[in-house]
This record gives C-alpha cells, structure tokens and sequence, in this order.
C-alpha cells in the first residue's frame, strides 16, 4: 500500500510577511504608474523624454538618407506581395495602391497576382523646384522623404492625381510626364465628382489679427478645394469657419472649454453626396458634404455653397479616417482606435477593444444607429493608428488599407479574408501603405500600358 503524500507543509510567518510584502509592493506600483500616466507626475516627463527621443533618432535617419525610419514599421505578418489570393473570390480589377516602396514612395497599379501593370515614381522637387507656397517656411521639406503622398487617383485615361501632404497636388499622364502642378497646401483626400471636377483638402496660413477670436495666430485654417480637371481652384470653404459657428461644442472641449492649438481639426476626409443617392439621407442634398475631423472624433455634413452644417455626430469612432456614404443610406467609418501615445504600431492581437483594434463602422445618420462591419474581434483582428482605408466593392467585398501595417486586404462578406497584399521592406519591416482602390479594367480606355524608352516610367511588370 502507497502511503498518503505528505500535505504541503503551511507558509511560516516570516514567509507570509514577504508574500505580502511583494503583493503591496505590486499593487503600490501599479497604483502610482496610473498616477504617472494620468496626472503627469514623476518620471512622466522622463519616460516621454525617451520616448520622444527614440522618435527624434528615427527622423535623424530620415532626414539623412540613412534610412526611412519614418516610414517604416515592425512587420505583423510573414511574407511580401500578395501573399493570400482565394482564385474567383477577390472583386475582379486593378488596384491602385499608394506607398513608400523600396526607397521612395510610388504609384502602383497591380493585377490580382501582384504584377505591376504601371507604376509611377514621385519625386517632389521635379514637381515642385520652388516650395514657397507651404508655409511656414519651417514645414518645407529638404529632402524627398520629407514628404508624403497621401492619396492618388487613377483617371480613365491612364493618368493619376496625386497629393503630397501640406505639400502640393499634382497630375501624371500614363507615362509619368507631368499635366499640372497646382502650389496649394493640398492634403489627405482626392475625391472624386461626377462633373470631373475634385474637392480635395487645403490649408491657409493665417496670420495678423485672427479672424477667429479667442483662436490667437498663427494658426493653419482647414479648408475644402474644388479643383477643376486641369488643375485650377474653383472653390474653397473654410472647414474651421463652418465647425465654429455650426459645431462649437466639439471644437471647445475640456472641462474649461480650452481652445485648441496646433492642428486643431486635422480634415482628414471630405466626400460630395451624390445625386443619385441623395434622396436615401434625409436633411442632406445632393453636393453635400461629408467631411472627417480627427481629432475631433467628428463626423459632419456641410452644405458647400452656404457654409451651413446640417448635420454632425460623435460616436463610437475614435480619431477615425475615410467615412463613406453608403447607397443604403447608411455611412460608413474607418474607426482606428489608437493606443494612448500610439504606444503600439501593431495594437495587441484579438483584444476586444475600444483601444488598439480598429474597426469598420456602419452608421445609421438619422437614428444613431451602429454596427461593426468588420475589425474588433480576434478573427478579424486589424489595427493601424493613424491613417487608413476602406472601400465597399462591387460584389460586397470590403477593402481595407492597414496603413502601418503596410498591408491592402479584401473580406468577402461571410469573414474571409480573400485577398491579401503586404508591402514589406525588409526582414523586420513593412512600409507604409497610404491608399488602395480597386478599379474594374473596363473602367480604363487604356489598350496599351508600355511608354516610351525616354519617358519617366519605362519599366512595368516585376518592378
């Protein structure tokens, strides 16, 4: 017979004084780290000296040429190009997609399979030798990687628009040879018009006596462009103007009603109702607009020619990006959900949220309403805290930019992911992706994509 096993022999005082000692002393530190991040007590500033400091050595190397630092990001995932195809599933076309590749950022518009139909290399100071139009004049690059192409274009005819952020906005023909420039403070959306004409983002430079009080100057004032098909500005609308008098309680926060300062608004979207799907948003009229502010966490619907706001919402979006209408009458929102100080470029794997996984929101604009169309969960965890994409396809299927994940996917409404593209730079890195639309091929006029041994493009599939 197996004698019973001796009981476990009981903690002794002295080593039940040092199990608690260590548990105090655990939950002193947790308590006062929570002290540190939220009332900014020692060694708050310390920590974000290194952190800032870390972030300062990045753009060093950047600004050298030592490397993109930048631009780049810790890989999520094995593999480079498209590196998950489901043959008959994907929305058949071309996809554009905008990135910083190799050593420079470029268009690229890509088969299914990742073969390069065209690309376009962007070089700034080709386009713009002379930059006195970005103000201040602290906020003019010096170098080629000093600037970000944040969104392109892709025209029937086989030429792109593309904007360089706060930088400038500029048309390539099918070869890369330049149409137009236009010098303005352009940035983050092309959007195009049924009439060819596009509203795109612009800044004024305000300074002297502000027109705005209590906003003391200098200050950049958000505007909305309309820009013609050959490049001149037909109409611009003060973004700011429209939120003070229409959404003042968004714009003061704070227990105090503090007056922001910096990039106050941060428009990072604006997109024109269009007629045929007017009648499906009720107090909206066809050539509204719906525009995105950042950090404001605000969505709202802006009649272009009176300046009138007709409609705004917070939500359950957190410093969202690209919102859509929708022909259900629904809108739809990239929410990013940063992580405080975007502490992570990867947010943590399949958490539940709010923080670190972003999502796809659909939004009723009349009830409130809302829905995760995808994101926030662990099988269709993604996350990427600034930046960001989506477009619903033509078969249902949702597109989907992971901007610091360097990575263009394709969700089948049943969850599947059906197409998969990474742009990675090296074998720790991925670098990041701005844009991607998908365009049907019938979509182009284009027969024959090859360009002449002298233009700037001369090079296509396998590039």
């Amino acid at each position: 017979m197996t004698p019973p096993s001796p009981a476990a022999p009981s903690p002794r005082p002295r080593d039940r004084a040092r199990l608690a000692f260590v548990a105090s002393a655990f939950v002193l530190v947790f308590a006062y780290g929570f002290v540190v991040g939220a009332q900014n007590v020692f060694p708050y500033a310390l920590l974000r000296f290194g952190i800032d400091a870390v972030r300062q050595l990045s753009a060093w190397r950047t600004d050298f040429g030592v490397r993109p630092e930048v631009f780049l990001q810790p890989a999520t995932r094995p593999g480079n190009g498209v590196i998950g195809h489901v043959e008959g599933r994907p929305a058949p076309g071309l996809t554009l997609i905008v990135a910083f590749f190799g050593e420079g950022h470029e268009l690229r518009l890509i088969r299914a399979d990742g073969t390069v139909v065209r690309r376009w290399p962007l070089r700034y100071f080709d386009l713009f030798p002379d930059s006195s139009h970005v103000l201040p004049a602290a906020d003019r690059p010096k170098t080629e990687w000093n600037v970000e192409p944040h969104d392109g274009l892709a025209l029937p005819d086989g030429s792109v628009v593309v904007n360089f952020e706060n930088k400038g906005l500029a048309k390539l023909d099918r070869c890369g040879g330049v149409v137009w420039t236009l010098p303005r403070m352009a940035h983050h959306v092309i959007s195009p018009n049924a009439d060819g004409t596009f509203w795109v983002g612009g800044r004024r430079y305000v300074e002297g006596p502000s027109p705005y009080p209590p906003l003391s100057t200098p200050f950049h004032e958000e505007t909305a462009m309309r820009v013609s098909a050959g490049g001149q500005v037909l109409q611009e609308v003060s973004i700011l103007k429209a939120v003070l008098d229409g959404a003042p309680g968004a714009f003061y926060g704070g227990p105090s009603g503090e007056v922001p300062r910096g990039d106050m608004l941060h428009l990072n979207d604006i997109e024109e109702l269009p007629a045929d799907i007017a009648d499906r948003f009720p107090r909206m009229s066809a050539g509204d607009l719906l525009l995105s502010m950042r950090d404001l966490s605000l969505l709202m619907v802006m009649n272009p020619t009176t300046g009138q706001v007709v409609w705004r919402r917070v939500g359950r979006w957190i410093r969202q990006h690209d919102p859509d209408f929708k022909p259900d009458g629904t809108i739809s929102v990239f929410s990013n959900n940063p992580l405080p100080d975007f502490a992570s470029s990867t947010g943590a794997g399949g958490r539940q949220g709010p923080l670190g996984a972003s999502t796809i929101i659909d939004l009723d604009p009349v009830t409130g309403a809302t829905t995760v169309a995808y994101g926030g969960s662990a099988d269709g965890h993604f996350y990427t805290p600034i930046r960001g994409k989506h477009e619903w396809l033509s078969n249902g299927d949702l597109l989907i930019v992971e901007a610091n994940a360097g990575r263009v996917f394709e969700v089948a409404p049943d969850g599947e992911v059906v197409w998969d593209y990474v742009n990675r730079y090296d074998d720790r890195d991925v670098a990041v992706v701005y844009q991607a639309r998908r365009y049907a091929e019938d979509y182009f006029t284009v027969s024959d994509w090859s360009c002449p041994a002298d233009s700037p493009v001369t090079s296509t599939a396998g590039s």
